[in-house]
């Protein structure tokens, strides 16, 4: 019901340095795809700071995996994506529902997904 998640994507060239990530830990690596997943206080009517936090790092990774499984190979879309949503209400699974938008502007940015997620 109450749950609404505002998604943008970008397409970039793809190339041998297109996106290295620096990881809490661990080695950088290179990926061709980064959702970036942000759900503020004000989205569950809280107060409190606003950042990164163990929840949003978890549930963007939930996110991310299930749309890149719908992903076309590099050779059918030779682009880097970002993929930007963004919490704006929260009544129930904003990680599910940043899938769904994530999915429709995918599909208005012209990538040809595998099928729907």
């Amino acid at each position: 019901g109450g749950t609404s998640v505002l998604s943008t994507v970008t397409l970039g060239r793809l190339d041998a340095d297109s996106l290295t990530l620096l990881p809490y830990c661990g080695e950088p690596r290179k990926k061709r795809f980064l959702l970036h997943y942000d759900s503020p206080p004000y989205a569950t009517n809280e107060t409190g700071r606003v950042g990164l936090n163990r929840r949003m790092i978890g549930h963007g990774d939930l996110a991310e995996r299930a749309i890149f499984a719908a992903l076309p190979s590099p050779e059918e879309l030779p682009y880097m994506i970002r993929a930007t949503c963004e919490t704006t209400s929260s009544d129930g699974s904003s990680s599910m529902a940043s899938v769904c938008a994530t999915t429709v502007a995918m599909i208005s940015a012209g990538v040809p997904l595998r099928e729907l997620v």
